[in-house]
């Protein structure tokens, strides 16, 4: 038929394939090979030294996002030559038995807006390939953020005002690409109301980093 070329393909005998560790293909009912992925969805990117963290080492009493002082920060400086795909966020707390209805909210800023930012902590990120070093991600783990309302991006936790197990579990977001961090900009992780409690926040937030 015009219009169609011809295609020429590989035919190969599934039981001449031989693994590294000799073991057989797995087949299936129909003679088919079954193949499963070596590792997790991001183990490529960390061994490869893409993948990276931020982490609170101990609990902090997290601001409100309108809050001059601030906790946790994760910016990707203009001139990176970066992304920054957030992966995923996993906090915890501790509740009194009553409080206030809040969230945990993503929070993003301008290139303008992180300009006027001060007393500024860098802290060590960690690398999802284990003890091989930071990224160009920066994570700030005090801040003071001056003339400047950040925008909700995502909300990544809450709680309600009444708390009987007075321990708030593992409120884990997965991105899963929806949030990326071009230069410039930068985000914050606070409360969405008001200050969290007094016993604490801490957590984790990972992301990946690939050329922009």
């Amino acid at each position: 038929m015009a219009g169609i070329q011809p295609q020429n393909g590989f035919v190969v005998n599934p039981y001449t394939i031989s693994y590294t560790d000799n073991a057989p293909p797995t087949l299936g009912q129909g003679g088919e090979q079954l193949v499963s992925l070596k590792g997790g969805k991001y183990a490529a990117a960390a061994l490869r030294g893409q993948v990276f963290c931020a982490t609170t080492s101990v609990a902090h009493t997290f601001q409100a996002f309108s809050n001059a002082s601030q906790l946790f920060a994760v910016v990707n400086p203009i001139g990176s030559g970066i992304n920054v795909e957030l992966v995923r966020s996993d906090f915890t707390c501790i509740l009194a038995a009553s409080g206030t209805v809040n969230g945990l909210g993503l929070y993003f800023s301008t290139a303008t807006q992180i300009a006027s930012w001060t007393g500024l902590t860098a802290t060590p990120t960690l690398s999802g390939k284990c003890g091989t070093g930071s990224g160009k991600a920066i994570f700030y783990s005090a801040l003071t953020q001056t003339g400047n309302t950040p925008v909700l991006q995502a909300i990544i936790g809450g709680w309600g005002a009444v708390n009987t197990l007075k321990t708030l579990g593992l409120n884990s977001y997965n991105f899963d690409g929806a949030v990326v961090i071009p230069q410039g900009v930068g985000v914050t992780i606070s409360m969405t109301s008001a200050a969290g409690p007094g016993a604490g926040t801490m957590g984790v937030l990972t992301w990946l980093e690939y050329a922009a």
